[in-house]
């Protein structure tokens, strides 16, 4: 791990040991109200508009929203390096990203979707090991991983009631959806 990225865990984490049991309970919850509904609302969304119109213009509007707030904040207007480094970024996001979920949610039910995209994980480790400098995950670490994809496995198999509903379109969304990994 690079030198910034622990400093910046470490600050993260004296941060949070200073909050209340409260206030990150709070906010626990406000993650899996909004990260959970996120794929219902897609499901319902792609009845009636496209896609990737949906998806790019949510990304477009959370886009202006944090980048005047950024600005009101006091943060620094953006240089062109940083405007490329977020458009790629974006790209990935938008294209590999929320737009693969988009456009599998049209045929596969939100349920499946959220356990096919738990797999995210799964590729982020795989990334960090692969890469240049990478480290290689603990043994705690893999065996977290195989249980956690052991159950997406099982929950989405022929055995399974869900698997009836899962189509081509469910085998390419975890692979596109390794972009967040990236």
């Amino acid at each position: 791990m690079s030198e910034g990225r622990a400093s910046a865990l470490e600050a993260a984490s004296s941060r949070a040991a200073t909050h209340s049991p409260r206030k990150v309970t709070i906010a626990f919850a406000a993650v899996y109200l909004f990260w959970g509904s996120t794929f219902l609302a897609i499901r319902y969304g792609v009845q009636t508009i496209p896609p990737l119109l949906m998806t790019g213009t949510r990304h477009l509007i959370a886009g202006v929203v944090l980048y005047a707030i950024a600005r009101l904040r006091g943060a620094p207007k953006p240089q062109p390096k940083h405007w490329l480094a977020a458009a790629s970024v974006g790209a990935l996001l938008l294209l590999c990203g929320n737009g693969a979920l988009s456009w599998s949610e049209q045929v596969l039910p939100s349920s499946v979707a959220a356990l096919l995209v738990a797999t995210v994980s799964l590729w982020m480790i795989i990334v960090e090991w692969l890469r240049p400098g990478g480290h290689r995950p603990t043994l705690r670490i893999a065996t977290g991983l195989a249980f956690g994809f052991l159950g997406v496995v099982i929950l989405v198999s022929p055995r399974t009631p869900f698997f009836n509903r899962v189509s081509r379109r469910s085998i390419l969304l975890p692979l596109l959806r390794s972009s967040w990994a990236l």
